[in-house]
């Protein structure tokens, strides 16, 4: 479980998230809405340790402890070198190939099957930029999951990411969670996956209430 508990967070004088009590159980497709400003990314980035809260606690169970993170879509604007898609995903497995060292066999081929999960592995030798918003999702959802994550946060997944693509990446997110993956989704409209989802907590200027 991850739970967190009578947690405040204050940005100079600012408080920013109040009397937070939010929990996800293994097993759990959550999700999490509210407008810009809300204090989402804040909470997001107490989970993933980049914050420390200011009063009460976040209790992370032994069986979270590896997380995948998987980003908005922009990438075209962000990577300025030749990556393919093998070796983006690849480089996800650095904690297992090593500081310095070169990727064996074994780890393109793990990368490789992970790919095959999204449906990105005819894509492999692809430049990561040349594909689409949707395509690209896809290979960031694989290099999340390449390390087998406990727990994986989308952070507005599909922002940007045309209709039929976005309907064909939360369809491999349910049937990832029909699997047993943890999810917890961040975005602005759960309309279209209401029915995926266990909980649905909404953030209102810094004040979180359970919807669903």
């Amino acid at each position: 479980m991850i739970e967190f508990k009578d947690l405040y967070f204050t940005y100079e004088t600012d408080t920013v998230l109040s009397n937070i009590n939010f929990r996800i159980a293994s097993g759990q497709y959550v999700a999490l809405i509210g407008d810009n400003g809300a204090g989402k990314t804040t909470l997001l980035r107490l989970l993933i340790g980049e914050l420390k809260a200011d009063k009460g606690r976040l209790k992370i169970g032994d069986n979270f402890k590896k997380f995948g993170y998987v980003q908005q879509t922009t990438l075209k604007n962000q990577i300025n070198f030749p990556a393919t898609v093998l070796e983006v995903v690849v480089g996800n497995l650095y904690q297992e190939i090593g500081l310095f060292k070169f990727p064996r066999k074994k780890h393109k081929q793990k990368a490789l099957e992970t790919l095959k999960l999204v449906n990105m592995d005819e894509f492999k030798d692809e430049l990561l930029a040349d594909l689409s918003g949707g395509q690209q999702q896809r290979v960031m959802l694989a290099r999340a999951l390449v390390n087998n994550p406990d727990f994986v946060i989308f952070d507005e997944p599909t922002s940007g990411v045309d209709r039929k693509s976005s309907e064909h990446f939360y369809q491999t997110i349910k049937e990832l969670n029909e699997q047993g993956l943890t999810i917890l989704l961040v975005t602005h409209n759960v309309d279209h996956i209401y029915d995926d989802v266990s909980d649905v907590y909404k953030l209102i200027e810094g004040h979180l209430s359970k919807v669903k």
